[in-house]
């Protein structure tokens, strides 16, 4: 049982990505465990629910962006519309709290994630309802006032990224990529 747990606790890290854990030189260590794909999904969809849970009960909007933003890696390696759609439900839920930087890098998410899951057939509607939200959010940051959480501006090397001018011009560019879509 503590293998398996050891085993979960290096898949997760990770988000399930063998590459990063490749990259980090944990991968052969996780696949000496000899865990299964079935075992693998149960983690994933687990984890996912957990993060559902987090950001329903979370009030701070950085602490909020990060957990939306692990929940975005996962998808853009498993692909599930079913979370997808989740997800997106929690950042209606939590929008109105981010502030604008935290809502840019969410819109940014949604759209990673989005060119993942293009591939999928019969799921435009989850699919066109990310779109939409994202460029909702997107439209929010360009159309009221930038507000920028505390703790981004207590982070010494976002200090050039969080500039009103550049949260403004990556709002702008995205809203772009969209429109090229």
């Amino acid at each position: 049982m503590e293998q398996l747990d050891t085993a979960r606790d290096i898949f997760l890290k990770y988000g399930g990505s063998y590459f990063h854990m490749d990259r980090e030189g944990d991968y052969g260590y996780y696949k000496s465990f000899g865990v299964s794909k079935e075992q693998e999904l149960a983690w994933i969809e687990e984890k996912q629910r957990e993060l559902s849970s987090e950001i329903k009960n979370e009030t701070n909007a950085h602490k909020i962006e990060l957990l939306l933003s692990e929940w975005s890696d996962i998808l853009y390696n498993y692909n599930d519309v079913f979370f997808f759609a989740l997800l997106l439900d929690a950042v209606r839920e939590k929008r109105r709290g981010l502030d604008s930087f935290s809502q840019l890098l969410v819109a940014e998410r949604i759209v990673h994630v989005l060119g993942s899951l293009s591939q999928l057939q019969g799921e435009n509607d989850v699919l066109s309802d990310g779109k939409d939200l994202a460029l909702e959010l997107l439209h929010r940051v360009l159309n009221s006032p930038i507000t920028i959480a505390e703790e981004y501006r207590n982070t010494d090397y976002l200090s050039d990224v969080i500039t009103k001018r550049n949260i403004v011009a990556r709002a702008s560019k995205a809203i772009e990529v969209f429109a090229k879509r």
